[in-house]
């Protein structure tokens, strides 16, 4: 039986000694006309999605609610959009709605950028295989080969699942996840990637495997999410309770893994690779954006050098080899606040200043650095709360002259004057 050429290697791809995914629709795939081209039509476009918190069943619910609360922008906290240049693609860690023809297979990878993966099935049906290591991999070493071999359609230890997605269906996978997809019908997928706390140690895992092996996992398609990762570290300056108060606590090995790819951010970055042509390069940013993105990951690098959480120079082998499972994120540590608006500002002061001399700030200066461990040692006291004033019900006596009677005063002249409203 002739396989259209296109085709062919991916086909064949899916099947293996060890494993295989029972399609339905194989014979169709095989025999009919529009797999001669294979490649699908694509209509994409922007949602906006952004999480910078700690509690993973906070996005979960933004995830799983209604999809008309992703299309909004978050506010970034430390970011002013009006003399901040920001590229979209760090906002939103891109998230696509996929109009698929039928018959589309994509081999085993993993998603770039070390990101998790959240696939939402619109229409149509859509079969996903993926494959987690063995968790008895006790060093790095082990388990980078385990994922390399399983996508080299090796046979590796571990368990695959099998899982088909109908209308409606939802499915989420943590970061470097080995997974293949292939799309038996006309199908719309929404799908974004995104960071979560409880897995930054995927992440880096995920990093360090795309360097290694970038022309065999995969692709890199954002090239801000560096910027994100720093936005996380600049958060955690917040101290660890956030808006619905799931977790107090940040696992331990997440932060060393937030710091190892802060400190070394070229350790992490993918290779270029000229034959990959989805692969978006720092050329193609605006250097406006790219020096506010450097800007960033001296800021977090400094908030982690502040916070006091990470002795020395952790050691990424040394974290796999210390008896934890591979995914384990291990023992959490209380992360305390600290002052972050105002050592912002100092630091905000420090780099226009440097600016201005035409020279781009890549350190922070040691007595500076000081002034900032003062800072955090005797943060200045919580500003007073502001008591607003209640407007006066009908029948109150009010003081003449009073700041709340010549409010109320004026706003009864603006609606007379509409005619709205006359005493």
């Amino acid at each position: 039986m002739e396989f259209p050429p296109k085709v062919r290697s991916q086909h064949l791809g899916l099947e293996s000694d060890n494993d295989r995914i029972e399609i339905s629709g194989a014979s169709e795939f095989t025999n009919s006309e529009a797999s001669k081209n294979a490649n699908p039509s694509m209509d994409s476009w922007r949602l906006t999605w952004y999480t910078p918190f700690m509690e993973t069943p906070w996005f979960l619910l933004h995830l799983l609610g209604d999809s008309s609360g992703l299309r909004r922008t978050e506010k970034l906290g430390l970011a002013e959009p009006k003399i901040v240049a920001l590229s979209w693609d760090m906002i939103d860690l891109r998230g696509e709605v996929e109009l698929s023809h039928p018959y589309y297979y994509v081999a085993d990878h993993i998603s770039p950028e070390g990101t998790g993966r959240f696939i939402r099935l619109h229409e149509g049906r859509q079969e996903i295989q993926y494959f987690r290591p063995d968790p008895e991999p006790k060093s790095l070493e082990a388990i980078q080969e385990c994922i390399v071999d399983r996508v080299r359609g090796k046979s590796s230890k571990g368990y695959s699942y099998s899982v088909t997605l109908h209308p409606g269906d939802i499915l989420v996978l943590p970061p470097c996840t080995v997974h293949r997809t292939y799309t038996a019908a006309h199908t719309i997928i929404e799908r974004k990637h995104f960071y979560a706390w409880d897995m930054l140690h995927l992440t880096e895992l995920a990093l360090k495997l795309n360097v290694e092996h970038s022309r065999l996992l995969t692709h890199s398609q954002h090239p801000s999410s560096l910027r994100l990762l720093a936005r996380m570290a600049i958060s955690l300056g917040r101290g660890r309770k956030g808006p619905h108060g799931f977790y107090s606590a940040v696992p331990l090995r997440v932060i060393h893994a937030l710091a190892r790819v802060l400190r070394n951010p070229t350790a992490y970055a993918p290779r270029d690779d000229k034959e990959k042509v989805a692969k978006m390069l720092k050329a193609d940013l605006d250097d406006l954006i790219w020096r506010e993105h450097r800007a960033d990951v001296l800021l977090g690098r400094t908030i982690l050098e502040l916070l006091d959480l990470v002795p020395g120079e952790p050691d990424m082998e040394a974290d796999y080899d210390g008896g934890l499972d591979w995914d384990d994120a291990g023992p959490r540590q209380d992360v305390k606040a600290i002052p972050l608006d105002e050592i912002c500002s100092k630091l905000h002061q420090l780099y226009c200043a440097h600016m201005a001399t035409g020279l781009e700030l890549s350190s922070i200066p040691a007595e500076t650095m000081d002034e900032l461990r003062l800072l955090v040692e005797n943060p200045p006291p919580p500003p007073p709360r502001v008591q607003l004033a209640k407007r006066p019900r009908g029948g109150e006596e009010q003081v003449p002259g009073s700041s709340t009677t010549a409010a109320h005063n004026q706003a009864v002249e603006r609606a007379a004057k509409k005619g709205r409203f006359t005493e």
